[in-house]
Protein backbone atom coordinates (compact mmCIF):
# COMPACT_ATOMS: atom_id res chain seq x y z
CA UNK A 1 0.00 0.00 0.00
CA UNK A 2 1.67 3.16 -1.24
CA UNK A 3 -0.03 5.59 1.16
CA UNK A 4 0.09 3.54 4.33
CA UNK A 5 0.24 5.78 7.39
CA UNK A 6 -0.56 8.93 5.38
CA UNK A 7 -3.44 11.34 5.95
CA UNK A 8 -5.38 13.18 3.26
CA UNK A 9 -7.97 15.92 2.92
CA UNK A 10 -10.04 15.64 -0.26
CA UNK A 11 -12.37 18.50 -1.20
CA UNK A 12 -15.31 17.86 -3.47
CA UNK A 13 -15.21 14.35 -2.03
CA UNK A 14 -18.92 13.68 -2.05
CA UNK A 15 -19.08 12.46 -5.64
CA UNK A 16 -17.21 12.10 -8.92
CA UNK A 17 -13.44 12.40 -8.97
CA UNK A 18 -13.18 13.47 -5.32
CA UNK A 19 -15.15 10.48 -4.10
CA UNK A 20 -13.01 8.14 -6.21
CA UNK A 21 -9.81 9.73 -4.88
CA UNK A 22 -10.94 9.40 -1.26
CA UNK A 23 -11.86 5.74 -1.73
CA UNK A 24 -8.65 4.91 -3.62
CA UNK A 25 -6.46 6.66 -1.05
CA UNK A 26 -7.92 4.56 1.75
CA UNK A 27 -7.41 1.42 -0.34
CA UNK A 28 -3.76 2.49 -0.50
CA UNK A 29 -3.63 2.80 3.30
CA UNK A 30 -4.36 6.48 3.95
CA UNK A 31 -6.77 7.97 6.45
CA UNK A 32 -8.95 10.62 4.84
CA UNK A 33 -11.18 13.58 5.61
CA UNK A 34 -13.90 13.92 2.98
CA UNK A 35 -15.01 17.53 2.42
CA UNK A 36 -17.95 18.80 0.35
CA UNK A 37 -20.96 21.05 0.59
CA UNK A 38 -23.50 18.22 0.85
CA UNK A 39 -23.50 16.56 4.27
CA UNK A 40 -25.39 13.60 2.82
CA UNK A 41 -22.85 13.02 0.06
CA UNK A 42 -19.74 13.29 2.25
CA UNK A 43 -21.26 10.94 4.79
CA UNK A 44 -22.12 8.48 2.03
CA UNK A 45 -18.50 8.50 0.81
CA UNK A 46 -17.18 8.13 4.35
CA UNK A 47 -19.61 5.29 5.08
CA UNK A 48 -18.56 3.45 1.91
CA UNK A 49 -14.93 3.70 3.03
CA UNK A 50 -15.65 2.55 6.58
CA UNK A 51 -17.67 -0.41 5.37
CA UNK A 52 -14.66 -1.46 3.30
CA UNK A 53 -12.43 -1.31 6.39
CA UNK A 54 -10.89 2.15 5.85
CA UNK A 55 -10.86 5.25 8.04
CA UNK A 56 -12.75 8.30 6.84
CA UNK A 57 -14.14 11.44 8.44
CA UNK A 58 -17.05 13.32 6.89
CA UNK A 59 -16.57 17.10 7.05
CA UNK A 60 -19.41 19.05 5.41
CA UNK A 61 -18.31 22.57 4.43
CA UNK A 62 -19.35 25.24 1.96
CA UNK A 63 -15.99 26.24 0.50
CA UNK A 64 -17.45 29.45 -0.89
CA UNK A 65 -17.33 30.71 2.71
CA UNK A 66 -14.05 31.54 4.45
CA UNK A 67 -15.59 30.78 7.84
CA UNK A 68 -16.50 27.26 6.67
CA UNK A 69 -12.94 26.72 5.43
CA UNK A 70 -11.61 27.78 8.85
CA UNK A 71 -13.98 25.35 10.58
CA UNK A 72 -13.15 22.61 8.10
CA UNK A 73 -9.45 23.08 8.80
CA UNK A 74 -9.96 22.70 12.54
CA UNK A 75 -12.12 19.59 12.11
CA UNK A 76 -9.71 17.93 9.70
CA UNK A 77 -6.71 18.61 11.93
CA UNK A 78 -8.59 17.37 14.98
CA UNK A 79 -9.48 14.16 13.15
CA UNK A 80 -6.21 13.51 11.33
CA UNK A 81 -3.44 15.38 13.12
CA UNK A 82 -0.72 16.22 10.62
CA UNK A 83 -2.01 16.34 7.04
CA UNK A 84 0.20 14.72 4.41
CA UNK A 85 -1.95 15.20 1.30
CA UNK A 86 -4.40 17.89 0.19
CA UNK A 87 -6.46 17.38 -2.95
CA UNK A 88 -8.16 20.61 -4.07
CA UNK A 89 -10.85 19.00 -6.20
CA UNK A 90 -13.98 21.03 -5.42
CA UNK A 91 -15.34 22.68 -8.54
CA UNK A 92 -18.47 23.84 -10.33
CA UNK A 93 -19.42 24.26 -13.99
CA UNK A 94 -22.13 26.88 -14.23
CA UNK A 95 -24.26 28.21 -17.09
CA UNK A 96 -24.61 30.37 -19.11
CA UNK A 97 -21.13 30.02 -20.59
CA UNK A 98 -20.84 33.11 -22.78
CA UNK A 99 -18.54 35.99 -21.83
CA UNK A 100 -21.35 38.52 -22.26
CA UNK A 101 -24.12 36.24 -21.03
CA UNK A 102 -22.54 35.15 -17.74
CA UNK A 103 -23.89 37.07 -14.77
CA UNK A 104 -21.77 38.67 -12.06
CA UNK A 105 -23.20 36.15 -9.61
CA UNK A 106 -22.22 33.25 -11.89
CA UNK A 107 -18.70 34.63 -12.31
CA UNK A 108 -18.21 35.24 -8.58
CA UNK A 109 -19.49 31.80 -7.53
CA UNK A 110 -17.33 30.02 -10.10
CA UNK A 111 -14.21 31.86 -8.98
CA UNK A 112 -15.06 31.33 -5.31
CA UNK A 113 -15.35 27.56 -5.67
CA UNK A 114 -12.83 26.78 -8.40
CA UNK A 115 -10.07 29.23 -7.48
CA UNK A 116 -10.42 31.02 -4.15
CA UNK A 117 -11.33 27.83 -2.25
CA UNK A 118 -8.16 26.08 -3.47
CA UNK A 119 -6.05 29.03 -2.32
CA UNK A 120 -7.75 29.31 1.07
CA UNK A 121 -7.80 25.57 1.76
CA UNK A 122 -4.10 25.41 0.96
CA UNK A 123 -2.95 28.32 3.11
CA UNK A 124 -5.18 27.30 6.02
CA UNK A 125 -4.08 23.65 5.98
CA UNK A 126 -0.42 24.22 5.05
CA UNK A 127 0.69 25.02 8.64
CA UNK A 128 -0.63 21.58 9.62
CA UNK A 129 0.95 19.75 6.70
CA UNK A 130 4.15 17.74 6.65
CA UNK A 131 6.91 19.58 4.73
CA UNK A 132 7.30 16.48 2.55
CA UNK A 133 3.57 16.43 1.85
CA UNK A 134 1.73 16.78 -1.43
CA UNK A 135 -0.80 19.36 -2.64
CA UNK A 136 -2.77 18.43 -5.77
CA UNK A 137 -5.13 20.75 -7.64
CA UNK A 138 -7.60 19.35 -10.15
CA UNK A 139 -7.45 21.33 -13.37
CA UNK A 140 -8.95 20.87 -16.83
CA UNK A 141 -7.98 20.80 -20.49
CA UNK A 142 -9.83 24.12 -20.72
CA UNK A 143 -7.09 25.64 -18.56
CA UNK A 144 -4.68 25.62 -21.50
CA UNK A 145 -6.38 28.75 -22.81
CA UNK A 146 -9.56 30.43 -21.61
CA UNK A 147 -12.47 29.51 -23.88
CA UNK A 148 -15.15 32.08 -24.63
CA UNK A 149 -17.56 29.17 -25.04
CA UNK A 150 -16.97 27.91 -21.49
CA UNK A 151 -16.61 31.16 -19.56
CA UNK A 152 -16.04 31.59 -16.62
CA UNK A 153 -15.14 27.93 -15.90
CA UNK A 154 -12.18 27.86 -18.27
CA UNK A 155 -10.91 31.17 -16.88
CA UNK A 156 -11.08 29.83 -13.33
CA UNK A 157 -9.06 26.73 -14.29
CA UNK A 158 -6.55 28.84 -16.23
CA UNK A 159 -6.07 30.91 -13.08
CA UNK A 160 -5.94 27.75 -10.95
CA UNK A 161 -2.93 26.49 -12.90
CA UNK A 162 -1.26 29.85 -12.32
CA UNK A 163 -2.04 29.54 -8.61
CA UNK A 164 -0.57 26.03 -8.61
CA UNK A 165 2.72 27.35 -10.01
CA UNK A 166 2.81 30.16 -7.45
CA UNK A 167 2.11 27.77 -4.59
CA UNK A 168 4.83 25.46 -5.86
CA UNK A 169 7.34 28.27 -5.45
CA UNK A 170 6.03 29.39 -2.07
CA UNK A 171 5.30 26.11 -0.26
CA UNK A 172 7.72 23.47 1.05
CA UNK A 173 5.28 20.75 -0.05
CA UNK A 174 5.15 19.37 -3.59
CA UNK A 175 2.42 21.14 -5.57
CA UNK A 176 1.02 19.72 -8.80
CA UNK A 177 -2.01 20.16 -11.04
CA UNK A 178 -3.80 17.23 -12.67
CA UNK A 179 -5.85 17.47 -15.86
CA UNK A 180 -7.82 14.21 -15.73
CA UNK A 181 -9.40 14.68 -19.16
CA UNK A 182 -13.07 14.00 -19.84
CA UNK A 183 -14.38 12.07 -16.84
CA UNK A 184 -17.92 10.79 -16.39
CA UNK A 185 -19.30 12.94 -13.58
CA UNK A 186 -22.41 15.03 -13.04
CA UNK A 187 -20.43 18.03 -14.32
CA UNK A 188 -19.93 16.34 -17.73
CA UNK A 189 -23.38 14.74 -17.91
CA UNK A 190 -21.56 11.46 -17.26
CA UNK A 191 -19.64 11.56 -20.52
CA UNK A 192 -16.12 10.17 -20.63
CA UNK A 193 -14.15 7.59 -18.69
CA UNK A 194 -15.12 6.53 -15.16
CA UNK A 195 -13.42 8.43 -12.30
CA UNK A 196 -11.71 5.23 -11.18
CA UNK A 197 -9.80 5.16 -14.48
CA UNK A 198 -7.78 8.30 -13.61
CA UNK A 199 -6.78 7.46 -10.05
CA UNK A 200 -3.23 6.28 -10.67
CA UNK A 201 -1.84 9.80 -11.15
CA UNK A 202 -3.43 10.94 -7.88
CA UNK A 203 -1.82 8.07 -5.99
CA UNK A 204 1.55 8.62 -7.66
CA UNK A 205 1.65 12.35 -6.88
CA UNK A 206 0.69 11.69 -3.26
CA UNK A 207 3.16 8.85 -2.73
CA UNK A 208 6.82 8.60 -1.79
CA UNK A 209 7.54 7.64 -5.40
CA UNK A 210 7.10 11.31 -6.30
CA UNK A 211 9.54 12.56 -3.64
Amino acid sequence: MRLKGKTAVVTGGGRGIGRAVAIRYTEEGARVAVVARSAEEVEDTATTIREAGGEAHAVPADLRKAADIDRMTKECVAALGTVDILVNNAGIFTEPFGVAESSVENFDETMAVNLRAAWLCTIRLAPHMAPAGSIITVSSGLAQGPSSGYFPYSLSKYALEGLTKLLGRAMPQRVNAVDPGLVATRMTDFSGKPPEAVMEVFVYLASAARC
